[in-house]
């Protein structure tokens, strides 16, 4: 009974991609495996301590997996993505050659090339810090001069503007205040 049980957990390491099953049937294996321990300890033989260690680290290491891939939706920088990619490998390296290393591999290269597209946590911040200033000014955009309208933040050639709400309709423009200045150069 336990040598069957040790043999279909390998199995199961050795066959199964879906970490949810790996991690489902597997624990459940540990655990039957775990308490039959007190009870007959001399069946177990020092090399089938040895695999169930080795299958406690996988199995954990599958698990962390499944824990990381909750990130994945996260990833909004380089470094992001850089720090998601390590973690990674370091759980690759427990997976031996079980097919489940396959599938982490493959989102190692997927995070690697959406890494080549994302910006680097610099220019997210001066992104963050640029969309709170429009949005501090637009809430207290001034009055066209020309129609009465409000006045919408726009930009182009470089700098931002004032411009009327109505364009092309109506073509009231005005250039920002020194002080509406410094909160966009901020």
């Amino acid at each position: 009974m336990i040598q069957s049980k040790i043999d279909e957990l390998q199995s199961i390491l050795e066959t199964e991609t879906n970490e949810k099953v790996l991690i489902e049937r597997g624990q459940s294996l540990l655990i039957e495996l775990r308490q039959a321990w007190p009870k007959h300890k001399n069946d177990f033989s020092d090399n089938d301590i040895s695999k169930l260690r080795s299958f406690t680290v996988t199995l954990e290491a599958v698990n962390d997996f499944i824990d990381l891939q909750e990130e994945f939706e996260y990833v909004r920088s380089v470094e992001d993505s850089n720090n998601l990619v390590n973690d990674l490998f370091l759980l690759s390296e427990h997976l031996h050659d079980f097919p489940l290393k396959g599938r982490l591999l493959k989102e190692i290269r997927e995070l690697n090339e959406k890494s080549v597209k994302l910006p680097n946590d610099h220019d997210r911040k001066e992104s963050a810090k640029l969309s709170h200033a429009i949005a501090t000014l637009s809430s207290r955009s001034p009055i066209c001069k020309k129609c009465g309208s409000n006045m919408v933040l726009r930009e182009g050639n470089g700098s931002f503007f004032w411009g009327c709400e109505h364009f092309p309709g109506c073509w009231g423009k005005s250039w920002l205040s020194k002080e509406e200045l410094d909160i966009i150069n901020k």
